[in-house]
């Protein structure tokens, strides 16, 4: 309902206006002009009831950070949520909001909303808190109920803050470099923010000869962003910035200078022009900074003394802890360089108090640096040795050893490190003992018989379990004979190999109760250990789902075969019983009793690598994923060579579909000094399905170095070879393949043909075919269905032969009828009609049944030898649903004889001007 004196034309054009002036604003940086429309437009939103409208003021005015207005923009978003996800609460706004209007603004509106709360989180209580993990994982949790893949792409980029504040520069590092190397149509909007970043770590990292590259790099991406004049007043303070403390000034010319009272301002060319204080302070302060650093940089420290010392009050009063921490870094920084050390503990007490709070271990690492007399300060507090430009204190370094070198140097060296656990060259290792081994809890739990000390009463004790052999009765000694060891007699040594000992033994433990009484007791008696208590912790969580595993039956034995989807109706007194075996369980082992453990034992050393991998371990183990990556990826930054810390963290990331992580993950360990056979067999294997070739090859020398002549090293060789079009370097692979591992036969025939189709023998290339083509896929071992699907697809990619040719066609079909047909065939046959019409893409679900020459044709692949029927989805573009309908079940004729029936067709909203026809084969779903 309009107000009596305004018609809805001129509401429209009043919210237009209004909205255009807000945009003007946004342009020039003039913030607080722009809070003040933007509070205008929700009044009148308010009082003409529109719902939208007064939404996306509320989202505008939470943005607000750049005004330093932190708890306000904290209110504001946790009343848009709010409003977001309560229909009545919208409707105080718009009483006669539709359900589906109200909808459209939830999908719209929500994950920025969750998204701005997770920013404004990471400011005020910094990017590796509590806070902030949770932000990110409710706000992802917000996107996946939406299927909003922007908006997770967008809290995945928060990776970069997390991983800095968490000290681990590298991975943070590689994270801003794969948003920087997104496709162009998805981050136009974030490139020069990635620059930025990309920069600012290396810098951090002390490699400034590699970060004034990057600061050129970055700024051609300048002039691309939604707000140049935004983009050029943040990107021009950091880049000065890092070229200054690099000694770079030849390329300062090449940037704006950020005030007219600069020393070299003449050579600017022209100065920027910052928006006044009182309308973006965000401007101001980070202006001031760069300035300061420069000042530092030319031992003008009062002036930056000066310069800083009100913006630390104003951010402390404000409570923008992440901007608090790196001012009062360079006001350290400054006072140190200047000479006036003995105010040094009175500004660093509180800085490390903050910090600690927050999880910031960046800010932490940067100021043990700067009070180290030992280690020379550096303007903006670096934490990595510089070895170029006017700071530098250590010589020039060499370039960053790649795994080629590294492979080299291990070569050469005759794998002489004993640390590294070699294989035997019997033992076989593959994609499922790498699966199987990373599953253990680790090896403290898999490993009893690596004694941590040299305790004669703890060696006998690892005697008996070598002999008892996995005997569950022979391990219940063991259990007895570390029970009757006193409590406070065992050292803090011995105790870990207790707790270890008896997570090993965890079968054989029939009075669990007894067990943690004594490890409880054995605690207490070095409660100042982070081994003990995390080895507590992770033995807790042990008995706990030991326990649990007992009293609660699998789904297979609560659900008999001859049940008929009736579950056994449980004895009460059994039931009665369970239920208090449980109410014990939670009063003695509760969770919580755990997680207090580990977070002790992280308090107390928070440099200690274990601590941080057991409580990762624990989190993964009961499915909280945030908890896990955030405890793994710390124990991993702490200490790279973690075999199980390594493996688990790589994959969590896979889990999650970030599949890029967890190879960036397994390359940071195996360059850093984790030489373990399995680790490196899972980073091929990575490398391969990411189609990063030329890595792999490099992985699978490495992994022959630890692991010489183990099957299916050269299967996965002669497949980074052939899809690097190198055929005579792949056919002496699949040779030495073929020597060692007959049960990769068929893998080496499909190879061997893709082999002679690139180097265009041709007989070859059909004799083989021939051969190929006569095997029931069925009958084949050693590959699953993906890899022969992948494979075939080499070989047709490879062909030699005319799409006429007979025998070309039958391999055709052959890609048809099994479900193995790519892009350029599926292309091929639909292009043969190049004429184009205004189409639109269609998912068909076809349903096909199976007769009994199922089992015996070659359309069958292994393990679908007793199908009846299967369903299949079929990518048409059509002129119509009838048209697309029609393409798939005559396409699907080719695939069975027997009639099919389209169960659905469903319209994607796509429409294109292009060829009819399939353009894509779903895989075939059993019914």
């Amino acid at each position: 309902m309009e107000s009596e004196n305004e018609s809805p034309r001129d509401v429209e054009q009043l919210i237009q206006e209004l909205n255009d002036r807000i945009t003007d604003a946004d342009q020039k940086l003039l913030s607080r002009t722009g809070m003040r429309l933007n509070s205008e437009l929700r009044r009148l939103a308010q009082d003409e009831k529109r719902l939208g409208t007064y939404l996306v003021s509320v989202r505008r005015l939470s943005e607000a950070g750049l005004h330093f207005t932190p708890q306000n923009s904290i209110d504001l978003t946790v009343r848009l949520i709010a409003m977001l996800e309560d229909e009545n609460l919208a409707r105080t706004i718009q009483p006669d909001i539709t359900i589906d209007e109200f909808e459209f603004w939830q999908h719209r509106l929500t994950p920025s909303a969750y998204h701005n709360l997770a920013s404004q989180m990471g400011q005020v209580h910094g990017y590796n808190s509590k806070s902030m993990h949770q932000c990110i994982a409710d706000g992802l949790n917000v996107s996946r109920k939406f299927g909003d893949n922007h908006s997770i792409m967008h809290f995945r980029e928060f990776a970069v803050e997390v991983y800095r504040a968490a000290d681990d520069l590298d991975m943070a590092l590689h994270f801003a470099r794969g948003s920087l190397n997104l496709e162009e149509d998805l981050n136009v909007g974030r490139r020069v923010a990635s620059a930025d970043d990309v920069a600012s770590m290396l810098a951090l990292q002390g490699r400034l000869e590699e970060a004034a590259d990057a600061v050129m790099e970055g700024w051609q991406y300048v002039a691309e962003f939604h707000n140049p004049y935004n983009a050029e007043t943040m990107y021009s303070a950091m880049a000065r910035s890092i070229l200054n403390v690099a000694g770079r000034t030849d390329l300062l010319a090449s940037f704006p200078g950020l005030d007219a009272s600069q020393q070299d301002a003449v050579h600017c060319g022209r100065i920027l022009e910052y928006p006044p204080i009182e309308e973006g302070p965000r401007y101001t302060y980070v202006r001031d900074r760069a300035i300061a650093i420069e000042d530092c940089c030319h031992e003008r420290f009062e002036e930056a003394i000066r310069r800083m010392t009100p913006w630390d009050k104003r951010l402390m009063d404000l409570g923008l802890l992440d901007a608090w921490f790196s001012t009062r870094l360079l006001l350290i920084a400054a006072f140190r360089m200047s000479g006036k050390t003995n105010r040094l503990e009175a500004l660093a007490a509180p800085l490390r108090e903050k910090a600690s709070k927050a999880d910031d271990w960046l800010t932490l690492h940067r100021l043990e640096r700067l009070l180290d007399p030992s280690i020379r300060p550096t303007p903006g507090a670096l934490c990595g040795d510089v070895s170029t430009g006017p700071f530098a204190s250590i010589p020039r370094r060499a370039e960053r050893l790649d795994l080629d070198k590294l492979h080299e140097r291990l070569a050469a060296a005759g794998q002489e490190d004993e640390s590294s656990e070699t294989p035997s060259e019997e033992s076989e290792v593959n994609a499922e003992a790498v699966a199987a081994e990373g599953a253990e809890q680790g090896s403290e739990s898999g490993d009893p018989s690596q004694p941590v000390s040299s305790s004669p009463r703890m060696l006998k004790i690892v005697e008996k379990i070598m002999e008892a052999d996995g005997d569950v009765d022979k391990l219940g000694d063991v259990v007895d004979a570390i029970l009757a060891m006193p409590a406070s007699s065992l050292t803090p040594e011995e105790a870990d190999e207790a707790f270890r000992m008896l997570r090993y033994s965890l079968q054989s433990i029939a009075d669990w109760k007894s067990v943690w009484r004594w490890a409880e007791a054995v605690a207490s008696e070095h409660r100042q250990s982070p081994d003990v208590l995390s080895l507590l912790g992770s033995l807790g969580g042990d008995l706990r789902f030991a326990v649990l595993s007992r009293i609660e039956p699998s789904p297979s034995e609560e659900m008999p075969d001859d049940a008929e989807g009736e579950r056994a109706v449980e004895d009460p007194e059994e039931a009665a019983a369970l239920a208090a075996l449980k109410e014990e369980l939670d009063q003695i082992l509760p969770p919580a009793r755990m997680e207090s453990l580990f977070l002790e034992a992280m308090d107390i050393a928070p440099n200690h690598a274990p601590s941080f991998g057991r409580a990762g371990l624990y989190y993964l183990e009961q499915e909280k994923m945030g908890e896990a990556e955030r405890f793994l990826a710390r124990s991993f930054r702490l200490d790279r060579t973690q075999r199980m810390v390594a493996y688990h963290l790589s994959d969590l990331y896979s889990r999650t579909d970030r599949r890029i992580d967890s190879l960036a993950v397994l390359d940071l360990a195996i360059r850093e000094g984790c030489h373990d056979a399995a680790l490196t067999w899972q980073a091929a294997l990575c490398a391969y399905s990411l189609e990063r070739y030329p890595v792999m090859l490099t992985y699978l020398n490495h992994f022959e170095l630890l692991a010489p002549n183990q099957p299916e090293t050269n299967h996965y060789r002669a497949c980074a070879l052939l899809e690097l079009r190198r055929p005579t370097e792949a056919l002496k692979a699949i040779e030495a393949e073929r020597a060692i591992n007959p049960d990769m036969a068929f893998a080496c025939d499909l190879q061997e043909a893709t082999a002679w189709g690139q180097m265009l023998e041709t007989e070859k290339f059909e004799e083989r075919l021939r051969q190929i083509l006569a095997t029931k896929f069925s009958t084949v071992e050693g590959l699953t269905n993906g890899g022969i699907s992948r494979l075939m697809n080499m070989v047709w990619s490879a062909s030699p032969l005319d799409e006429e040719d007979p025998l070309q066609q039958q391999f055709d079909q052959r890609m048809m009828e099994c479900a193995f047909a790519g892009d350029g065939l599926l292309t091929r046959f639909r292009e043969a009609n190049p004429s184009k019409v205004k189409v639109e893409l269609f998912h068909c679900f076809v349903k096909q049944p199976l007769g009994e020459g199922w089992a015996e044709s070659h359309a069958c692949l292994p393990g679908e030898q007793e199908w009846t029927a299967y369903v299949r989805l079929w990518g048409i573009l059509a002129e119509d649903a009838d048209a697309a309908a029609e393409t798939a079940l005559l396409w699907q004729k080719r695939c069975w004889p027997e009639s099919a029936e389209v169960q659905e067709v469903s319209a994607t909203g796509d429409s294109y001007t292009d060829t009819p026809g399939v353009v894509f084969i779903g895989r075939r779903i059993p019914v």
